[in-house]
């Protein structure tokens, strides 16, 4: 990957979510408005275009059974997280320790950051891979999170909100699960996906325009007010994300055998590692009325880090 398609990668990122934050200026949204736009742009991603993309970039890939040794890779980056945390964040009170748990837990593994990061680090089969990676995230986030944080928050802080079954699998957010598991059957059993030209490239644009639509939506809802201010917890959050978690990943990886993890599959957990905050903290803390704002500090904080510092690393590293 040469400079100019690596300084692509920033700016698509970077120009879309500027982009936003301008936008939600001149036309001088209010709150409700705000919200409003970029749940419609997410909306539109979930429903149309993450299901395409994992579908055909999963769907594409030659089977072996060690890729699925990826999904537990991504549950032992999680759990680790979550362990690092935990032990770390014993003197707070029940409500701010999940909240920090949830930030030190959940990365942005998703293809609109350590997907895309992935592609253009490691190519097609990169991507295919990351989406492979991933795919422990709905099983962590239901069977084990969800549950953990209504186990733990007091109850003056839980949200009583009951949805009946058939709203849970109507629920726009699960459509790339629906993907996923088109995806994986592909996979298994090696359905042929066509191979014209024409819609390789109509795939690799939707990744492109997926990729604004979403950073254009998180520039829409991002506030400056009082935004960046270091603490310790901050400093804290940021330090497990980005030294403890990438460290003790780097040592296990060395650790394991090619045989069961390829040297092409232990780039992908690497670069999995140093991922930033992921969106879906701010969504549980906004479900579970958790310290939203300190999570969208670490969110926009942790982003900026990894694009400003870490992604250099990274290209010069792997590449």
């Amino acid at each position: 990957m040469n400079h100019i398609f690596f300084l692509f990668l920033e700016s698509l990122i970077i120009l879309p979510f500027l982009a936003g934050f301008y936008l939600k200026k001149k036309l001088q949204l209010n709150q409700t408005e705000k919200k409003q736009l970029s749940e419609r742009m997410i909306k539109i991603n979930l429903l149309f275009f993450e299901p395409i993309i994992i579908i055909w970039f999963i769907g594409k890939l030659k089977y072996s059974p060690t890729t699925f040794y990826l999904p537990f890779s991504g549950l032992f980056l999680v759990f680790l997280g979550f362990l690092v945390g935990y032990l770390f964040s014993y003197n707070l009170s029940p409500r701010n320790r999940i909240t920090i748990v949830v930030n030190t837990s959940l990365a942005n593994h998703g293809y609109t950051m350590g997907g895309i990061i992935c592609y253009f680090l490691l190519g097609e089969e990169g991507l295919s891979k990351a989406l492979i990676f991933i795919s422990y995230f709905y099983l962590y986030l239901y069977v084990f999170l969800f549950p953990w944080i209504r186990w733990k928050l007091p109850s003056n802080y839980k949200n009583q909100t009951y949805l009946s079954l058939k709203q849970k699998l109507l629920d726009y957010r699960l459509f790339p699960l629906y993907g996923l598991m088109i995806a994986l059957i592909l996979f298994i059993f090696q359905i042929p996906l066509p191979e014209y030209q024409f819609l390789s490239f109509m795939v690799q644009t939707i990744v492109y325009i997926s990729i604004v639509i979403y950073y254009l939506a998180l520039g829409i809802n991002l506030e400056l007010k009082k935004l960046f201010y270091w603490n310790k917890p901050i400093l804290f959050v940021l330090g497990i994300k980005f030294i403890v978690v990438p460290l003790i990943t780097l040592i296990v990886l060395w650790l394991i055998p090619s045989e069961f993890l390829s040297l092409f599959d232990k780039k992908i957990v690497l670069i999995m590692s140093f991922m930033p905050g992921a969106v879906y903290s701010i969504v549980s803390s906004i479900i579970f009325n958790l310290n939203t704002r300190f999570t969208v500090q670490i969110f926009v904080l942790s982003t900026l880090i990894f694009l400003g510092m870490i992604l250099p690393i990274l290209y010069l590293t792997l590449t």
